[in-house]
């Protein structure tokens, strides 16, 4: 395998812990697809909401890719949960969602993945 091989695999295996760390903790039960698509939609209502940048159904569709049909059934989750509220036609993170223990647990592990990787690489570069 190439270095940049080796290098694209640890940063995927990477990837694929996020993706599945983060959907175990915040949508257990459900099937990894759907919880990485409820992931991006309200990682893109979060950053709207940081960026005092409201999300409106449209302005997600674009950004996701998404139809806007998958895209109201994935906020409907969202608010189902408890993650994410409906403020007129803009969508913003529900008042708790942000500082939660799953965020904390999420960051956590998140942290611990991301650190691997990147000594994973260093070794690789080093090694080179």
């Amino acid at each position: 395998m190439t270095t940049i091989e080796q290098d694209s695999a640890a940063i995927a295996r990477m990837l694929v812990a996020l993706m599945r760390t983060v959907s175990a903790i915040y949508y257990p039960g459900m099937q990894l697809i759907d919880g990485i698509e409820l992931i991006f939609v309200g990682i893109h209502v979060f950053l709207g909401y940081v960026e005092r940048r409201p999300m409106t159904v449209s302005r997600l569709s674009r950004a996701l890719g998404m139809s806007r049909a998958t895209v109201v059934r994935r906020l409907e989750t969202l608010i189902e949960v408890g993650y994410v509220k409906r403020q007129e036609n803009f969508y913003c993170p529900e008042e708790g969602a942000i500082n939660t223990l799953y965020l904390r647990d999420v960051l956590a592990r998140a942290s611990k993945i991301v650190i691997t990787t990147a000594k994973e690489l260093s070794k690789m570069d080093t090694e080179a």
